[in-house]
């Protein structure tokens, strides 16, 4: 943690190079799998909601907090 810290505050002062880009690259792709996963899962939990020929009271709620 501290080391995204320490690039963090390099980027905002733009002392680029002291960026790791490797492991910062590395880094995103991490975060990119884990969101675009979490899409994924939602957009199909989305369908088969509406998907079904009668609703539950709960699924609705539980699509307006999601």
């Amino acid at each position: 943690m501290k080391w995204l810290q320490r690039q963090l505050e390099a980027f905002r002062a733009r002392r680029f190079e002291q960026l790791d880009v490797e492991a910062l690259g590395e880094e995103l792709e991490g975060v990119v799998a884990t969101y675009r996963r979490e899409v994924l899962e939602r957009a199909e939990r989305l369908m088969s909601i509406l998907m079904r020929r009668e609703y539950v009271y709960g699924d609705w709620n539980d699509l307006r907090s999601e």
